[in-house]
């Protein structure tokens, strides 16, 4: 399926949605109001359903509400996050006014893998983050909003970019090179981030971290899933809202590395020159004078790149408008985000516009259209300090803070002579803020989600849901290098050159679901939850690079005349699909409201293996027994909920490659072997990692005990849980001998383990009409071993993490038995000074050191 055959699927949907049929069944509208009993004020939002089906509805703004029921239904359930729900009998009332009290949160509604549960029913391992709360948390995406808010959940950014890749982990990770982030779910949509979704836009946040609870999601599921849920169109009149806020941020003098002063470098290194030899320190004092005239340098001013680099003051503002309201049969929100932030690193930058729709369209009494589109568009400036960032971090700490004599001669760098020692001297500093502007780069985004479902409500207790779901994502990066950076003097003769790299990429998804609730079982209740579901991602990129401008060029005028340059290289590239067919189930039983019992399975087959190791089955058991139901517990008046649950299941992880398993040629023009003096176009291999049609799943078992409990009323609950993870067949890229023409080749080699405790705890400590105080605390403990490593006890990993002083050497140490994320490297005691030395012995060209001092080169 196309974009433009789904953009019509879409708008036909989208027209259907306002056809009202005329309903066939007998059926009465109940109304009424949800309120506070303490004060009497109005619950935005409260939760109606009917008993025993999917049919339900939430109060407007003033707390009022409207149902349509068949003849068939027999009570209403109220619920509200933070009040104890009610059951109400219907009867003939037509009016139902009811007044609900803060107390437990068992009646919450927690929103799971393809739909809810209430907290108190849940058998997994679940941590739940309202929005309510997230609205008065100064955070401009949903991903920083998690940090330190939930159990057994770390947020890291990865570097000071505003745009830099906000890391979510979840109890860890299993995978040594895989991705370990968690799975995220937007309003059933799978997607890469929840870096863009606006907090306040968001009604929920569910981290599923055990099997029990992630096992539903199969293949991507092995480190956890973030599920969000975006706010619900309110019924009712249209009502604006605004939420915003702006701050100031600057990084703190205590939060600056301690460098050296000008004397004290200027000293260590006449020292460092005095010790390799005369030549170098007669080059020492050509440039920085003799030990004599070291003291001056104690008066001398220091450029502190820190301060230059990060130390000027930033501002970030956040401005949300939102609109929601309609009838019973017609419900539509439309959400407005700005959100602008300047980093603080010298040049960097970032602004991000969201809209968001959302449509909700009563067919009749059984049928539900639903409608959500959201439109992201992010333009982020400057190049940050990872990856291939001509700056790095480092470089505002290892920079020299003075340039000796040459400081004193007030020398031109622009005009620099080039025949003049000491001009020479300081145009070979490299200024970091400098090279901060010369490496420029301009990244604009633009994210389309398209969504549309029918809900048929086919019995009262039998419903089929389909959804399809669009994503396109148009990526443009433009990179500037001038003639300052690494890159211009390797690549483009030491001019200006222009990168511009525009990139498509699609995912399709067709989801189907049938819930069915069994009724009139006596003491039992049985949930069954059934589904299918076709997922495709791929896309298009194009790549150009121009060289040989003048270097006055200024890169805003370098890509407006791009087709001026000399082209020295031009890509185009179509990546491979990656397709996945899933089938999966659920049953949800319970015995008296005590016992539980869930069984989760997936079968996910997916196109990145070969057609033996495709499919991967992926199963879980959880049980639950609530103790406080029990009749020994039934006079306690400390205890008001007691829940003892485990669990066990599988989970899988296929992101590798979509190529892993194939073998791959691409034409190349370059003189190959055998085709003499003339280019012919012939065709080889087009990666340095040969194909492996043997690799298969990476499996995760997932082992989980918890204890959740709610004292005195509710004011003061949490939950334990203690857990083990154990990762097998373990993805990795193994070396091979390279006269097979390749280097590396996809394994499943190893086995790791990952287990931990977590706490997490909410006590209310002052509930009065005009003030609250609440406090949450929440404690992980988790640590990652080595179990196996097919083959070898230990193997070594490059991260690249120090850019060029590191590379091609090995920085992670992997050991049989060790902690997964050991550094491996040099340990340092210091470095010599002048005073370790005794004398210079002319026989062997050496000094002696003093006596007691080690000796570096002793084995």
């Amino acid at each position: 399926m196309n974009f433009r055959n789904l953009q019509k699927t879409f708008g036909l949907l989208l027209l259907l949605s306002f056809w009202a049929a005329t309903p066939a069944f007998a059926q009465k509208t109940i109304s009424g109001s949800v309120t506070d009993a303490e004060n009497g004020e109005p619950l935005i939002g409260a939760n109606i359903l009917v008993v025993g089906t999917s049919i339900g509805t939430i109060t407007d703004f003033d707390g009022n509400y409207s149902l349509d029921v068949s003849a068939e239904a027999t009570a209403l359930d109220f619920s509200y996050t933070g009040y104890t729900g009610q059951r109400v009998e219907i009867g003939s009332q037509t009016v139902i006014d009811v007044e609900l009290s803060a107390g437990q949160l068992l009646d919450e509604v927690v929103v799971v893998g393809y739909g809810t549960v209430k907290k108190k029913d849940l058998t997994g391992s679940v941590a739940t983050l309202s929005g309510a709360k997230l609205d008065k948390i100064p955070v401009a995406s949903a991903a920083e909003a998690l940090t330190g808010r939930l159990p057994g959940v770390n947020v890291l950014t990865t570097d000071g970019s505003p745009d830099a890749e906000i890391v979510i982990r979840v109890r860890g990770g299993g995978s040594i090179t895989q991705d370990n982030s968690p799975l995220f779910v937007v309003d059933g949509f799978i997607v890469n981030s929840i870096r863009d979704i606006p907090p306040t836009d968001i009604e929920s946040i569910s981290v599923l971290k055990d099997a029990a609870a992630t096992a539903i999601y199969g293949a991507q599921a092995s480190n956890g899933v973030v599920v969000v849920t975006t706010k619900r169109p309110l019924a009712g009149k249209i009502v604006v809202s605004y939420n915003g806020f702006g701050q100031f941020k600057q990084l703190p003098k205590d939060r600056r590395y301690e460098v050296l002063s000008p004397y004290e470098f200027a000293l260590a290194n006449y020292e460092y020159a005095a010790v390799r030899s005369e030549a170098d320190l007669r080059n020492f004092e050509k440039f920085f004078g003799k030990y004599d005239d070291l003291e001056l340098y104690k008066e001398k001013r220091p450029t502190d790149w820190q301060e230059e680099l990060f130390g000027d003051p930033q501002w970030s503002q956040y401005h949300n408008i939102g609109l929601s309201g309609g009838t019973d049969i017609t419900k539509i929100s439309l959400s407005l985000t700005n959100n602008t932030d300047e980093g603080l690193l010298l040049g960097s930058g970032y602004r991000r516009n969201v809209a968001n729709f959302k449509l909700n369209q009563a067919i009749g009494s059984k049928l539900t259209f639903e409608a959500i589109a959201r439109i992201t568009n992010t333009v982020v400036d400057g190049a940050g300090t990872s990856g291939n960032a001509q700056i790095n971090i480092k470089d505002a700490v290892q920079t020299r803070p003075v340039n000796g004599i040459a400081d004193e001669l007030e020398i031109d760098p622009n005009n620099a002579d080039p025949n003049d020692d000491y001009a020479s001297f300081i145009k070979s500093l490299v200024s970091p803020t400098e090279l901060v502007k010369q490496d420029w780069r301009k990244r604009t985004t633009n994210d389309y989600v398209l969504q549309a479902a029918l809900n048929y409500a086919v019995l009262d207790n039998l419903d089929l849901k389909t959804t399809i779901t669009s994503s396109n994502r148009f990526d443009e990066n433009l990179r500037f290098y001038g003639p300052l950076t690494s890159e211009s003097f390797n690549n483009g003769g030491s001019l200006p050159l222009g990168q511009k790299t525009d990139q498509e990429l699609f995912t399709y998804r067709w989801l189907n679901t049938a819930a069915f609730r069994f009724k009139n079982l006596g003491v039992h209740e049985l949930d069954l939850l059934a589904g299918h579901e076709i997922y495709s991602d791929g896309g298009t990129s194009q790549f150009v690079r121009a060289e040989d401008f003048r270097p006055s060029i200024t890169p805003e005028e370098l890509f407006a005349n791009m087709t001026f340059g000399r082209t020295d290289r031009q890509e185009t590239e179509e990546r491979t699909n990656s397709n996945r067919l899933s089938f999966f189930g659920r049953a949800n039983y319970q015995l008296r409201d005590r016992y539980m019992l869930t069984l989760t399975f997936r079968s996910d087959a997916s196109s990145k293996f070969a057609k033996d190791n495709r499919v991967g089955i992926f199963p879980a058991v959880a049980v639950g027994w609530r103790i406080s139901e029990e009749e020994f517990m039934a006079n306690s008046r400390f205890i008001n909920d007691l829940k003892l649950r485990a669990s066990y299941g599988e989970t899988g992880n296929d992101r590798i490659d979509p190529t892993a398993t194939q073998f791959l040629f691409g034409p190349s023009t370059s003189r190959g072997p055998g085709f003499g003096n003339v280019d012919n176009v012939y065709y080889t291999p087009t990666s340095s990692t040969l194909y492996n049609p043997d690799v298969k799943w990476e499996t995760t078992i997932n082992r989980n005990i918890g204890l959740d409990f709610a004292l005195l009323q509710g004011k003061i609950s949490g939950a334990l849980d203690w857990y083990k993870n154990t990762t097998q067949d373990l993805l990795l890229q193994s070396a091979i001998p390279s006269n097979t023409g390749f280097t590396t080749q996809w394994n499943n080699i190893g086995t790791t383990s990952n287990q931990g405790f977590e706490v997490g705890l909410t006590a209310f400590l002052i509930d009065r009409r005009d003030f609250s105080l609440a406090a949450n605390v929440n404690f992980g403990m988790n640590k990652a071993k080595i179990e196996k490593l097919d083959g070898t006890n230990e193997r070594f990993f490059q991260s690249n993490w120090a850019s060029t002083d590191l590379k091609d050497q090995d920085d992670f140490y992997l050991e049989v038995g060790g902690t997964l994320g050991d550094i491996y490297g040099y340990v340092t005691d210091g470095y010599y000074a002048t005073s370790d030395f005794a004398a210079y012995d002319e026989a062997s060209k050496s000094y002696i050191l003093n006596e007691g001092v080690p000796d570096a080169s002793a084995t």
